[in-house]
């Protein structure tokens, strides 16, 4: 029981001032268009407009978005 308190004060700590639940799917709800264009002008892969890529990055900017390091862990299948 302990441990759950404490891995919960520790994430609440960690996301204290940020936007929590701020995601891919968010941000191309609020620009018209896919997460997969999201993710592309993100991570400067694939073939996206530089306007595309500009407004999807001005709105992480905005929100301030960061990858979600674990999420991205378990999608790679890695674990450090």
């Amino acid at each position: 029981m302990q441990y759950v308190v404490c891995a919960r004060r520790v994430l609440s700590n960690m996301t204290e001032g940020t936007e929590q639940n701020y995601r891919i799917e968010d941000m191309a709800k609020e620009l018209g268009v896919s997460k997969t264009t999201v993710s592309r002008a993100l991570s400067g892969k694939g073939r996206i407009g530089r306007d595309t890529v500009e407004r999807v990055q001005a709105l992480a900017q905005k929100h301030g978005y960061r990858p979600n390091t674990m999420a991205r862990g378990l999608r790679r299948r890695r674990w450090r």
